[in-house]
């Protein structure tokens, strides 16, 4: 087994030796760039578009206005949004949610709310008790006097007859 091996490397490293003398020359990489194993040409990152950061708006306070559920129709929402001091994200213990419909429905969270708030768009997600969780997104327009988006609710309060989703546009109280 191990003449086999051998005689296959050793046959391997004739081949590669014939091509290359019937190529002519062997270049190398480092020989082409100055001895550099890299290279990257002169004018590399010159006009190369750089990120800009997403300085956050300020969500802080009470929002309110209509929204309309798949499930259960037209309604009203009340955001309260608190960030924290780089604007980033939104405090817990002080953010919440309170969905109201037309109908008697009704989905609360008055106990923490996550989220967070990158550029003009802010991202939120809680809980109205056990079963039934509710994720958003909106983004606020210029003068940061309004905020349209869309949320869905999931769990136990998104079966039949339930809360399912839908879109939203509030004004700050």
């Amino acid at each position: 087994m191990n003449t086999i091996r051998a005689f296959s490397v050793a046959a391997g490293a004739t081949l590669l030796v014939a091509i290359v003398a019937a190529s002519g020359s062997v270049v190398r990489a480092q020989e082409l760039n100055g001895g550099e194993a890299w290279g990257v040409p002169s004018n590399a990152g010159e006009g190369a578009a750089v990120p800009e950061k997403k300085t956050p708006v300020d969500v802080t306070g009470c929002w309110v206005g209509p929204v309309d559920d798949k499930g259960q129709g037209p309604g009203y929402v009340e955001f309260t949004f608190t960030q924290t001091s780089n604007g980033t994200k939104l405090v817990a213990d002080e953010s919440t949610f309170d969905f109201e419909f037309d109908n008697g429905a009704y989905a609360y969270n008055d106990v923490s709310m996550k989220g967070s708030v990158s550029g003009s768009k802010v991202s939120f997600n809680g809980t109205a008790g056990k079963g039934c969780s509710m994720k958003g997104s909106g983004v606020a327009n210029s003068g940061v006097t309004e905020i349209t988006g869309t949320y869905h609710f999931s769990g136990a309060c998104n079966k039949k007859g339930g809360f399912k989703g839908g879109t939203f546009q509030v004004e700050h109280c």
